[in-house]
């Protein structure tokens, strides 16, 4: 039912602005369950949402994915036209040769956005510039298969539906696409935490490959206007990854994952 006065759609940068105050609940909601958990605040331990155990980062990861694709939809349910009108959220059948093109693009573009990043900064540990630690330090706990479906299943559809869909639509509505584009880019890879820690040549190296894999579904969301092949993409890029880094043949993050 419209609100008075108002015409569907009626979302717009303030309900994408909303990314920050629901990464920073899921943030401190789970500190609080790992303090309480862990009994931290019994014996005046403080616990930081970089510096959670195992069982927390992984619960937290697929927590804070599930948040980011709810609030998206909770939108388009109540202020739009549907997912499908709102951020593109449909696929086509070609959609998926699309997406794996799109996906091996944007794994080649990282790589050479990588070494010229390492140049750069002359990184020699390249082991500092990826973020997928967690997931080879998880191998053999139950909590390594929440992971990969985290990684792999449930960010790219959470990310390409808030940063491709809402994000997005509601910038290029307001100030247009080259904008849009800009400021997917400039909201979505700082999110991003190489394992060397933010304040590292690693980190510069990540947000390098970040931002040319960023650059690469973004286009893909505007071209098509659609999510589906952007979508396809970002598993098969992060499938490729999570596969390198538990193979041990990724070389220590030169092809790195964001989720």
């Amino acid at each position: 039912m419209n609100a008075p006065g108002r015409t569907r759609p009626w979302w717009g940068m303030g309900d994408a602005l909303m990314l920050l105050p629901i990464i920073a609940v899921m943030s401190i909601l789970a500190v609080l369950i790992v303090t309480l958990v862990e009994g931290g605040a019994d014996e005046g331990q403080t616990i930081s949402a970089t510096d959670l155990p195992l069982w927390g980062t992984a619960l937290f990861s697929l927590l804070q994915q599930l948040a980011l694709l709810a609030w998206p939809l909770i939108v388009s349910k109540w202020k739009g036209l549907g997912p499908a009108s709102d951020w593109g959220l449909t696929f086509h059948k070609e959609d998926l040769w699309i997406g794996l093109g799109v996906g091996i693009i944007a794994l080649f573009s990282a790589g050479v956005a990588n070494v010229v990043a390492s140049l750069a900064v002359g990184l020699e540990d390249s082991e500092s510039a990826g973020n997928l630690d967690v997931l080879t330090s998880a191998q053999g706990t139950v909590w390594f298969w929440v992971l990969v479906l985290t990684v792999v299943l449930v960010a790219p559809v959470a990310e390409e539906v808030l940063f491709r869909g809402l994000i997005l639509r509601s910038v290029k509505n307001r100030f247009g696409t080259v904008v849009a584009v800009i400021a997917v880019l400039a909201v979505f890879v700082p999110l991003h935490r190489a394992d060397g820690g933010y304040f590292s040549g690693g980190q510069v190296v990540l947000m390098a490959g970040i931002g040319a894999l960023a650059l690469t579904f973004t286009m893909a969301a505007v071209i098509t206007e659609r999510l589906g092949p952007s979508i396809v993409a970002h598993v098969v890029v992060n499938g490729a990854g999570a596969a390198g880094a538990i193979s041990g043949l990724n070389a220590g993050g030169w092809l790195p994952v964001y989720y």
